[in-house]
């Protein structure tokens, strides 16, 4: 068996050995932008073994930037090394890419030691790009003040951020609540001498939806009116962005001047905005104006999408509609809308409301007949209801089936963790490296449904 593969192997040699090499570099590019990473590697490592190869740090940097969207660190540091073997000296670009396939993988530790691998190394100090992409892999992971350190550190040494830069930690500040910091950082963009530094229309969404989504109204408005101009006028994500403000603080008024907004300048209108309207009616209790809002999208044109489905199923529940639910799942078929499990999850709960057992063990047939996994939720809804109906034996049952998700997840958890190194592991230095629009004017609004028209902004 060991002969044969041997024998195969000095056929592949013998026909590789034959290829011009235009031809094996497109089948690595091909391979590269497939991100078919193994097959990849076996090119490259044929590419390697011909008479006139010559090593080429762009191929590695392509290579790594590969293996680190394909989040294979492991891979990418061995293929770091075989660079350095090869003589490609390590640059900015290649430090930066085998960071890009730490930082992918979750594996900050290691991907902070290979920034200070890059600032100990000549000539591959890092560039406010390098720096972006730390602090970015930092606010994912939720180690906000790691990257404030970064944004700190980068500042310190004479690089200086971009609007990209301050538009992650924005986002991220945004996210999570930090109103303070966010209207510090905000203001510090206001404030620079910079003009890349400025806000933009990224800085103004993240900073409206940020306030606006923990119900800070002054504030947003506030920072809206100052980042708009009659040159530089809002988006529609901003726009939806207050619509849901004004909605989750039930000021009709206000929300319904922004609709007056869109329909009067053209901006186009989809499947978000009409979203907004059904959630704020129904969440106020408004269910014939909710109604009448489902109506005037399907009407309008705008084809309806899980979201407004879900949101839809969930307040016929509330409103003990539950009699009219075949009826739109029924239009949710005829719109072509595939379920999911949150979709399935909503109907549950809605025939739990009612104490439709039968209904609940049917839609719970089909979700699984769909393949949609069900999730803690839908063993939370399924527990209650049976309970609810004296039926312990399935109660039970499902008790049984959460702990085994709950188990999956635990399992799942810790692989992930494992794959994080130890904070014991020492530091890897450079020698280890080498060798190894108008504003929007809020006035009062006169009560009464709003009905709007689609149009496409010019």
């Amino acid at each position: 068996m060991a002969s044969e593969e041997a024998s195969l192997r000095k056929s592949m040699a013998r026909k590789a050995s034959k290829l011009l090499p235009s031809s094996l570099l497109d089948i690595l590019s091909d391979r590269i932008q497939r991100g078919q990473w193994e097959a990849a590697l076996k090119v490259f490592e044929l590419l390697r073994s011909q008479q006139w190869y010559q090593p080429y740090a762009g191929t590695y940097i392509r290579m790594l930037e590969m293996l680190g969207k394909c989040k294979r660190p492991d891979e990418a540091a061995s293929l770091f090394q075989t660079m350095l073997a090869d003589g490609c000296g390590p640059s900015r670009e290649a430090f930066t890419a085998l960071m890009s396939a730490y930082t992918r993988s979750n594996l900050m530790s290691t991907a902070m030691e290979v920034l200070q691998a890059m600032n100990a190394t000549p000539h591959c100090s890092p560039d406010v790009f390098t720096y972006s992409l730390l602090i970015k892999s930092c606010c994912d992971c939720g180690q906000l003040s790691r990257a404030a350190d970064l944004l700190a550190d980068m500042t310190a040494r004479g690089i200086q951020p971009n609007r990209v830069t301050y538009n992650i930690i924005l986002d991220a500040y945004a996210k999570c609540g930090s109103l303070d910091k966010l209207h510090d950082l905000a203001l510090q963009m206001l404030q620079s001498p910079s003009p890349s530094c400025r806000p933009d229309h990224w800085s103004r969404n993240a900073i409206v939806k940020g306030f606006g989504n923990r119900g800070d109204i002054r504030r947003m408005e506030e920072w809206f009116q100052r980042l708009t101009t009659p040159s530089d006028g809002p988006d529609s994500l901003t726009l939806h962005s207050l619509m849901a403000a004004y909605a989750k603080a039930e000021m009709f008024d206000k929300m319904h001047a922004v609709v007056r907004y869109i329909h009067r300048y053209h901006y186009q209108v989809d499947a978000v905005t009409y979203n907004i309207l059904i959630n704020a009616y129904g969440r106020a209790g408004r269910k014939t104006q909710m109604l009448k809002t489902f109506t005037s999208m399907k009407c309008g044109g705008v084809r309806p999408d899980s979201v407004t489905y879900c949101t839809l199923i969930n307040f016929y529940g509330k409103f003990g509609m539950q009699r009219k639910l075949p009826r739109l799942l029924e239009q949710m078929s005829m719109h072509k809308v595939q379920p999911d499990t949150a979709l399935y999850n909503s109907v549950l709960d809605a025939y739990r409301r009612a104490s439709d057992i039968s209904s609940i063990d049917r839609y719970f047939a089909a979700m699984q007949e769909q393949g949609c996994k069900p999730d803690h939720l839908t063993y939370n809804i399924l527990i209650q209801a049976y309970r609810s109906q004296g039926l312990t034996d399935k109660a039970d049952v499902m008790a049984v089936e959460q702990e085994k998700l709950k188990q999956r997840d635990s399992i799942n958890r810790l692989f992930v963790s494992s794959l994080e190194p130890p904070k014991t592991r020492s530091r890897l230095d450079a020698n280890e490296l080498r060798s190894s629009s108008p504003a929007i004017c809020f006035n009062a609004d006169r009560e009464g449904t709003q009905v709007i028209r689609t149009h496409k902004r010019p």
